[in-house]
């Protein structure tokens, strides 16, 4: 988290105020060396990645990789839109959210949009 420039300037003046003016540039220059190796750390892991991978490395997808591109939503959909191991859709199959709990019935239909079956609606067919 990076803070805006209100935050940034609230920082510095509680630095100031902490710190005071004499000891300030003593601890901004430990901050700037601290960010220094901290980026060289990234670099050195970064290039120790490249080298053990070899040319690989180059092809991999990073974007992909990235956790804040992670949606369960999507990813539950397309397992349901694909088509299981015997060429059959996946309907008819249990749906879960992502702490376990049971949503409902997955149903396709033939033009390959899955939607799922709600518990409510489950219960309400069945009388109860």
């Amino acid at each position: 988290m990076i803070p805006n420039g209100g935050e940034l300037l609230l920082l510095v003046v509680l630095a100031l105020i902490i710190l005071g003016p004499d000891k300030l540039p003593e601890y901004a220059a430990k901050l700037a060396q601290f960010v220094r190796s901290a980026r060289d750390m990234a670099e050195g892991a970064k290039s120790q990645i490249k080298e053990e991978m070899g040319p690989g490395f180059e092809d991999v997808d990073w974007k992909a990789l990235d956790p804040r591109q992670y949606d369960p939503r999507r990813i539950v959909r397309e397992a349901l839109a694909t088509p299981a191991a015997g060429g059959a859709a996946a309907a008819g199959a249990a749906v879960f959210d992502i702490e376990g709990n049971f949503l409902g019935i997955a149903q396709v239909a033939e033009s390959g949009q899955v939607t799922v079956i709600s518990v409510a609606k489950i219960k309400k067919a069945a009388g109860l």
